[in-house]
């Protein structure tokens, strides 16, 4: 049912995804900044001013962030923090830079075998690991490997995508919200 709640919940979202896509800065006088509304602002005041104007509660926001019938979003978040502390750790040791002028020195000049290759080996690996892990550090090593090869990274980015996430479908653990869907089905199958 379409109510004035939805509809300002709607506008308040859409108006979010705005902000986070083209930021604003908030100019301020004397010596203090500006303010900016962007990826980590945008949604949090998105959040408040829904609470405002009451179209969500506290209890909405609260399972938001601790969950319900044992899905708990943080657990999530938390792994997400972690595999991304990872590939930046992986970034900052040079190992992916390393890794794409080694790659780039040995295709020399055959795209479509390099381009090959590297698909099949993101679906491999992200058949065993899953795709998070694979995104995250592919992304660095692509950045890397496109700006020494000189080439456009969109169509390696889409093979990216299109491999991890089409690949991490074969195992339910290729993807955390798998695993954690496959484990609430299942506790609840068995009750």
């Amino acid at each position: 049912m379409i109510t004035g709640s939805s509809i300002a919940t709607l506008v308040v979202f859409i108006l979010s995804i705005g902000f986070v896509i083209y930021p604003v800065t908030i100019p301020r006088r004397g010596r203090f900044p500006g303010f900016s509304i962007n990826l980590t602002t945008a949604p949090i005041i998105a959040i408040l001013i829904l609470w405002a104007a009451q179209c969500i509660d506290p209890t909405v926001i609260r399972t938001g962030f601790v969950g319900t019938d044992g899905v708990k979003p943080y657990n999530i978040i938390i792994l997400f923090f972690s595999l991304a502390y990872m590939a930046i750790t992986l970034d900052i040791t040079g190992i992916l830079q390393a890794a794409a002028y080694w790659v780039s020195n040995q295709g020399g000049s055959h795209g479509w075998k390099l381009y090959f290759y590297f698909y099949v080996l993101l679906t491999l690996v992200s058949i065993l690991i899953g795709n998070d892990p694979v995104i995250l550090s592919g992304t660095a090593f692509l950045v890397y490997y496109t700006k020494v090869a000189e080439l456009n990274p969109t169509s390696w980015l889409m093979a990216e995508f299109a491999a991890a996430n089409t690949a991490s479908m074969v195992l339910f653990v290729g993807n955390p919200t798998n695993v954690r869907l496959s484990l609430i089905f299942y506790c609840r199958s068995q009750m």
